[in-house]
Formats: C-alpha cells, sequence, structure tokens
C-alpha cells in the first residue's frame, strides 16, 4: 500500500512537470521565451507618466491589461499582433502601456495597486483587454479577447 502511494505521488509530480514544460515550450513559440514576453521594448508601466507623455506629443494611450505569465491568448495577441511591423507602424500614433496581471511574479506593490484600480476603473473583464484612449485619458475604443490567426491587420482596423 505505501509502495502504491509513492507511486502514485511520483506520478503526479511527473505528470505535473511535463505539463509545465510542454507549457513553456508552448509559450516560447508563440511569444518568445515566457519571462521576455514584451512585445518590443516602447510599453510603459506608468499610467501617469505615459498619460502626460501622450498629452506633450499629441498621441493617443493604448493600454493594454495582460497576464503576462497564464494568459494563453496574451501571449497568442503578442505573438501575432503585437509583435509585427504592422503593429511597430501602427503604434507610431500612441504611447503604449502594459497593465500586467502576472501569477508566478510579484509585482511591486506600488505597480499592483494602480493595475488594480485601472483594471476597476476601466472595468476590464477579461484578458487581453486593448482600450485605446484620447490624449486626456478619455476611452475611444475597447477590444476584448483574441481570435487567433486573425493577423495584425484585421485586429488593428477597430483603432484607426
Amino acid at each position: 500500500m505505501k509502495n502504491l502511494l509513492i507511486g502514485c505521488v511520483l506520478f503526479i509530480f511527473v505528470a505535473i512537470g511535463l505539463f509545465r514544460l510542454t507549457t513553456i515550450h508552448l509559450g516560447a513559440n508563440l511569444a518568445g521565451p515566457v519571462s521576455a514576453r514584451v512585445p518590443n521594448d516602447t510599453w510603459l508601466t506608468d499610467f501617469s507618466a505615459a498619460k502626460q507623455q501622450a498629452a506633450g506629443e499629441n498621441k493617443k494611450l493604448l493600454l493594454d491589461f495582460t497576464g503576462s505569465d497564464w494568459c494563453g491568448y496574451c501571449k497568442l495577441l503578442d505573438a501575432e499582433v503585437l509583435n509585427t511591423t504592422v503593429f511597430r507602424d501602427f503604434a507610431k500614433d500612441y504611447v503604449l502601456v502594459r497593465i500586467d496581471f502576472p501569477r508566478s511574479t510579484e509585482l511591486p506593490p506600488a505597480l499592483k495597486q494602480q493595475n488594480d484600480a485601472l483594471a476597476q476603473q476601466f472595468q476590464v473583464g477579461g484578458f487581453p483587454t486593448l482600450i485605446a484612449l484620447n490624449s486626456s485619458g478619455s476611452e475611444i475604443t475597447r477590444q476584448t479577447g483574441y481570435q487567433p490567426g486573425s493577423g495584425p491587420q484585421a485586429y488593428l482596423a477597430q483603432f484607426k
């Protein structure tokens, strides 16, 4: 009986390890290494600073509400839209803000508080959610979720 219990526990640990390994490899294939998921280096995390920058440059804001280390559709959106040259060209008119809700990484308390407040303010109910704001911070449009395979042109058309 003891050997059966030990065997079951070992089987569970091996299964969990294989699942995590598969998940990490899938994430890497979809959006690069999981830890390096940031679509490009132009995403800001400080909403106040981004809002000031948008006002100063007369640009719109694009908020990306994401679960960077657990949300499969967020990773697909990054791979199929946010990591493309089409998006980089589109994003020239925006100040980009990443509002992240990771599960494996602990955010600094001030950033977590900001992100929670923004999710509540904009009534974000799912991930990914992209919200376009004018330079004064009023919502223009939003897209919640992602339909894999639709491509960057179709996804970004509603933001133009």
